[in-house]
């Protein structure tokens, strides 16, 4: 985990892994590009294991929700005995995908996290957003 740092902006986000609806005490990061090696930017996903439960950097598709989306595991991930299928995102007051929409994103592993970096279309979103809130990309 890295926790914050310049050009990463922190999001109020719940992170769930589902079914089993366990809430994580996750921290959710605007990265901006150009900013602590930011070669795009994307969001940080940072809570010990979760690299784990994602296994492997890799595509995966991604499911737009009213507020927020959720990302489909495949294969399903074995966590505390219950079986994973989904880790769902909510923000508080952030759009990135439309609901229904489906898309694939990269999700890659760290130490600490994941971080998930979107399409071009997304990624225009997440940059709106950052520029919003007081940082443009570089």
């Amino acid at each position: 985990m890295t926790g914050p740092g310049p050009g990463k902006i922190p999001l109020e986000a719940s992170v769930y892994l589902e079914p089993a609806h366990m809430k994580l005490d996750a921290e959710v990061y605007l990265h901006v590009k150009g900013y602590s090696n930011a070669r795009v930017t994307h969001l940080d996903i940072e809570y010990p294991g979760l690299e784990r439960v994602v296994g492997e950097s890799r595509f995966l598709k991604l499911i737009g929700l009213t507020n927020g989306f959720e990302v489909k595991l495949i294969p399903p991930v074995k966590v505390e005995g219950r079986y994973i299928t989904r880790l769902v995102v909510r923000f508080k007051d952030l759009r990135i995908i439309e609901p229904g929409v489906s898309t694939i994103a990269w999700v890659g592993v760290k130490r600490g996290g994941i971080y998930i970096g979107f399409r071009k279309e997304y990624v225009k979103v997440l940059e709106a957003e950052a520029i919003r809130r007081g940082i443009s990309p570089l």
